[in-house]
């Protein structure tokens, strides 16, 4: 099974843009990208939301799984897969905790060199 690493508080932004500054939900592609040992995965979430990262294999296997309610702000993450090299693809999911809107899904593409 893969790591997946939560890197600082949840709480906090975690590069420079602040929470008021985040408009939209959004996950960034992958850095590095391709990567070997490891890649940060960051997304922003404008409001305190109920998030959840699932890392599939090429073949649609999964191999990792992420879930919390976070605040609002950019959050990263390392992951450190522990499986064969190739594509993997992760799904990025957030709902507000409070007030309207719906759901916000997307995914990225990622390549792991072994």
């Amino acid at each position: 099974m893969a790591v997946l690493e939560f890197l600082g508080d949840p709480s906090k932004v975690s590069n420079e843009l602040k929470p008021s500054l985040v408009k939209s939900f959004r996950i960034y592609q992958n850095h590095l990208n391709p990567f070997n040992p490891s890649t940060q995965i960051s997304y922003a979430l404008p409001v305190r939301s109920s998030v959840r990262l699932v890392i599939f294999d090429v073949v649609g296997r999964q191999v990792e799984e992420y879930a919390a309610v976070e605040e609002a702000g950019v959050h990263q993450f390392t992951w450190r897969p522990s499986g064969a090299g190739g594509i993997y693809f992760s799904r990025f999911e957030a709902t507000p905790v409070e007030g309207d809107g719906g759901p916000y899904h997307s995914t990225i593409k990622m390549t792991y060199t072994k």
